[in-house]
């Protein structure tokens, strides 16, 4: 078991910015064990006003009175994207921001983690979430919905060339076939 000391200490990643499907993101070189320190979100401390305000993309609350701003040159973590089913998490120590492996993430693998409550709904939500999953999960609905109008529509058409009438028996077993 790491020492605190050692645990929040980030290893020697290969990390590189590159265009992702939100714009860019934070990928990885090499691979990445489950439980590893990856990197350090680094930024300049916000004023009252700017916490108040809230506005900027890469604010990030490193206590109850407290908040950075990511939007700082070498700061790379900030272009790590949001995920609902993320490779990544965030743990808070003595006021610092540390991203960890959530699972073994191989090398190539995008860096994301999930940006929570807040953030989701005031800059993700309004445009729709573009992660993975989420649009793996709209295009799986798209094709599920096409495809059961098509089966309505290839059941009627058989219906009506068989002349039969939804009422009739055969015509509800056409239309409850599996």
């Amino acid at each position: 078991m790491p020492s605190v000391r050692n645990k929040f200490r980030p290893g020697d990643f290969s990390l590189r910015v590159a265009k992702s499907a939100t714009g860019r993101g934070l990928y990885t070189d090499t691979a990445i064990p489950k439980g590893a320190c990856i990197i350090e979100y680094k930024g300049r401390p916000c004023t009252e006003k700017e916490q108040y305000e809230n506005k900027g993309k890469y604010l990030f609350w490193t206590s109850d009175t407290t908040m950075i701003d990511g939007n700082i040159p070498g700061n790379i973590a900030k272009f790590i994207n949001h995920a609902c089913k993320p490779n990544c998490e965030i743990d808070i120590h003595k006021r610092r921001i540390y991203i960890f492996a959530k699972r073994a993430i191989r090398a190539g693998e995008e860096l994301n983690f999930d940006y929570d409550t807040e953030y989701f709904e005031m800059h993700i939500r309004p445009i729709g979430c573009k992660c993975a999953s989420c649009v793996k999960k709209k295009y799986t609905y798209t094709v599920a919905s096409t495809a059961t109008a098509f089966l309505l529509r290839l059941c009627k058409a058989i219906m009506k060339r068989l002349s039969l009438h939804p009422s009739g028996s055969f015509a509800l077993d056409l239309l409850v076939f599996e």
